[in-house]
Parts: structure tokens; C-alpha cells; sequence
């Protein structure tokens, strides 16, 4: 077999039956398993699409810088000698439905190299399986990373290749597992119940702010009124009475008066009220005899 592939002995007829087969088998396996990725990024795994750690340092020695890095992306139930043709037209995503596996994530192996040792890098040396929405359906893009039809679980393994074999390979990853989406016709969108703890919460609650209240509108200062004046306490009225009186200046007065009620403090001297003629400028003057008011039984009196 080794001479086969050297190319020193023509290959067995029964091995040109698969021959797609023939390379996998015959390419070398490295010592590496592909991995999720440790660094804390958003959506390590969603639904549809779960990042691994890039495989590098990984291919540098048992390949040419000029092969090819392809990921292949299969089911759980995909059998681990699972051929693995050199073109991904022969496994397109689009037939992932069908098919058992698919090949992606194209790139040249000098893309994965060996860390330098002095220098620290900051970059995320990652990669997103199943970001690609707008290939999903497009037959020319056979190798599209489109996003994974279920939670699975699927299995990965990296290979590398030239325009003519497998030169070498990884192991397959341990399963991995998507999130599950909910159906969202079984999402309770009522209201959720409280519970009996929740209403006696709130209820105690209810009763302590009810008690704080009533304490700060009790705590609040009252103001004490102001002394009354005399004359100042009247609670004008628009009604109008003539009055039949005379005040110890001469002549009569106006005979207008504004009844009202007289709010008074103790025993202040009752007042008659004369307008100015069409106008509410009102003067105060004291009445100095006894005299009645038309249409009014009451009397007013110094």
C-alpha cells in the first residue's frame, strides 16, 4: 500500500473500486481532536451554528504550505471511515438533508500557523460553523457555511488535501450538541400566577406604606390662623341691598351694601360697605347709629 501511494506500484484493482475511500484511509491521521473553543465569546453554541478553536500549528509539518484545510461537518450517526471526496461539489451543504456530511471552511494551511512564541496575540483564532445565511439554497456554493438544520448532534474533523489526495487528517471531535429552540405556540404568554407567599408580600407592603403615610401627613407642621380684622373677613357677595341708613358724615351714604356673611373674632364693630358708582372699589366705613337694611332683617350697629 505504501508503494502504491508512492507511485512505484501500480494500485490494486480492488482499491481503485473507492478511491475516494483509498485516500482517506491511506492519509495520515495527526494527533488532534477539533474542540469548541475556550475563549468566552457570545453564542459559543446557538441553535443553528457553534464556534471551534482554529487547528493551528496543526498541519504545518506533514503538509505543503500549498494544500488546502477543509472542514467536514457529518452527523453523529455518519460512520467515522465516512469517504471524503477531493471536491465539495460532491458533498454540497445543500444536500445535507440528504447526505450525511458536507465539507466547508475552504482556506490554504499557511492560515493556520504555529503561534510565535514572543509575540502575544490578542486575536480570536476562531471559527463560527454555520454563519452563512445567504448561500443556503445557491447551488454554486457548494462548500457554504450555512447554518445547521437541527440541534443535531454532529461531529467535525479538519482535512487536509491537494488537487489530487488526502494528505492528512484530524480525529473526529466528541459530539456536539445544539441548543433546541422552543415552539413558540407552547409559550404561556398569560400572565404567571403569584404564589400565596407573593400575596402576603404584598399585601404587607401595602399596609406598612398605608402606615407611613398616615405618620408624615401627621408629622407635617399646622399653621395657626391669623387674627382676625375687623372689616377683612367679609365673604363678598355679588347680591346688592339699598340700605336705609346714615353714617355721622354728611349726607347719606352710597345706600349700596354688600351683604355677605361677617366672619368676626370676639366682639369687633360691624361695618357698612359704600361703593363708588358701576365699580367693585369698595370703601369701609363705620356706621355710628342703629339702621335697618331694605329687604334684610338684620341690623347693623357700631
Amino acid at each position: 500500500v505504501t508503494a502504491a501511494r508512492a507511485g512505484r506500484v501500480p494500485p490494486h484493482p480492488l482499491f481503485l473500486a473507492d478511491s475516494h475511500w483509498l485516500s482517506c484511509w491511506l492519509s495520515p491521521d495527526v494527533n488532534y481532536k477539533p474542540r469548541l473553543t475556550s475563549e468566552k465569546v457570545a453564542g459559543r453554541i446557538t441553535a443553528s451554528t457553534f464556534v471551534l478553536e482554529q487547528p493551528r500549528c496543526i498541519f504545518n509539518e506533514v503538509v505543503k504550505p500549498t494544500d488546502n484545510v477543509w472542514l467536514v461537518v457529518a452527523l453523529s450517526e455518519a460512520e467515522d471511515e465516512l469517504p471524503i471526496p477531493l471536491s465539495a461539489r460532491e458533498l454540497p451543504y445543500q444536500s445535507f438533508g440528504s447526505n450525511s456530511s458536507y465539507m466547508t471552511l475552504k482556506t490554504p494551511v499557511t492560515n493556520y500557523p504555529c503561534p510565535d512564541p514572543g509575540e502575544a496575540s490578542e486575536a480570536l483564532t476562531v471559527l463560527r460553523v454555520g454563519s452563512e445565511t445567504g448561500c443556503i439554497t445557491d447551488l454554486s456554493w457548494p462548500d457554504c457555511n450555512g447554518p445547521l438544520p437541527g440541534p443535531g448532534p454532529y461531529k467535525v474533523k479538519f482535512v487536509a488535501m491537494n488537487s489530487t489526495q488526502i494528505t492528512a487528517q484530524s480525529h473526529w471531535s466528541d459530539l456536539i450538541t445544539l441548543r433546541k429552540g422552543k415552539d413558540p405556540n407552547s409559550i404561556n404568554t398569560q400572565p404567571a400566577r403569584r404564589s400565596a407567599g407573593m400575596i402576603v408580600i404584598t399585601s404587607v407592603l401595602s399596609i406598612l406604606f398605608a402606615i407611613l403615610l398616615a405618620a408624615l401627613i401627621t408629622a407635617l407642621p399646622r399653621r395657626s390662623p391669623e387674627p382676625q380684622r375687623p372689616g377683612a373677613s367679609f365673604r363678598l357677595s355679588p347680591a346688592l341691598l339699598l340700605a336705609d341708613c346714615h353714617s355721622h358724615h354728611s349726607g347719606p351714604a352710597m345706600g349700596v351694601v354688600l351683604v355677605g356673611n361677617l366672619k368676626t373674632s370676639k366682639s369687633p364693630p360691624l361695618f357698612a360697605v359704600r361703593v363708588k358708582a358701576n365699580t367693585w372699589d369698595f370703601a369701609i366705613h363705620t356706621v355710628t347709629k342703629m339702621c335697618r337694611i331694605s329687604g334684610s332683617p338684620s341690623l347693623l350697629r357700631k
